[in-house]
């Protein structure tokens, strides 16, 4: 592998899931790595890491601004 640049040190480069060249020439790959004991997809922009987002949140929806009237309850048919 490439020597990667800014991999913080609790993660391990495990292998490449994807790379493409951009049309500015940069690659962009993601990358499987190990964190927290868990494996995870990272992304590299030219061996750089690129920090994101955890790697899943919950989704909230506010019950006054559903689309869909879930705030109501079950639909009865």
């Amino acid at each position: 592998m490439a020597d990667l640049i800014d991999v913080p040190p609790d993660m391990t480069v495990k292998d490449i899931i994807i790379m493409k060249r951009l049309q500015n020439d940069f690659f962009a790959e993601v990358r499987l790595v190990m964190r927290n004991g868990q494996y995870e997809a990272a992304l590299f922009l030219n061996d750089r890491f690129k920090p994101g987002p955890p790697s899943h949140s919950p989704l909230i929806i506010p019950a006054a601004t559903s689309p869909i009237g879930w705030a109501s309850g079950p639909v009865s048919v």
